[in-house]
């Protein structure tokens, strides 16, 4: 296997309280039951906006939306424009959702999936699961977790069973 330009890095923890994107958002959180949280961050400045798949999925005044829960292998976050318009899903797969008093936490197992409003969903950074796991940053059954639960999201969110009461109403 060919190793690609970019250098693999090792897995990158993840808190609900540094949240999911950079320092430069401003973040909130509601707890919905004691295994769910709701996290919401909204882009303060970005040197320029982030883009999936010729999507624009963070800019100033963007929201994230985040649903944490413990014992899953993903993270569901939907991406909101500055008008409060649902662009797409993000779903970080990863080790199992853990709490720890308030925060809840996971490690990124580099897989993820994207799903564009009226789209079709797509398991994005397969080479760099397949990098980490030559680099000896999973094991063999992490890596089999990470492509199992992919595949697995992809259905649910076909179905549209993973985005039901998601994100979450304004009140």
């Amino acid at each position: 296997m060919e190793m690609s330009e970019h250098k693999i890095h090792s897995p990158k923890y993840i808190s609900s309280k540094e949240g999911m994107g950079l320092p430069n958002t401003t973040k909130s959180s509601q707890l919905v039951d004691p295994n769910t949280l709701i996290t919401t961050e909204v882009w303060n400045e970005l040197e320029k906006p982030w883009t999936q798949s010729g999507i624009v999925t963070a800019d100033v005044g963007y929201k994230w939306v985040s649903k944490w829960e413990v014992g899953k292998n993903y993270v569901l976050t939907s991406n909101i424009d500055r008008e409060g318009n649902l662009l797409s899903y993000y779903v970080d797969i990863c080790s199992s959702v853990e709490r720890n008093g308030d925060n809840f936490s996971f490690t990124d197992w580099y897989l993820d999936v994207f799903l564009p409003v009226g789209g079709v969903p797509e398991i994005l950074d397969e080479e760099e699961l397949e990098e980490a796991l030559v680099a000896g940053y999973l094991t063999n059954e992490q890596a089999n977790t990470a492509k199992v639960t992919a595949d697995k999201v992809v259905s649910l969110l076909k179905s549209g069973e993973l985005l039901i009461g998601f994100p979450p109403t304004r009140e």
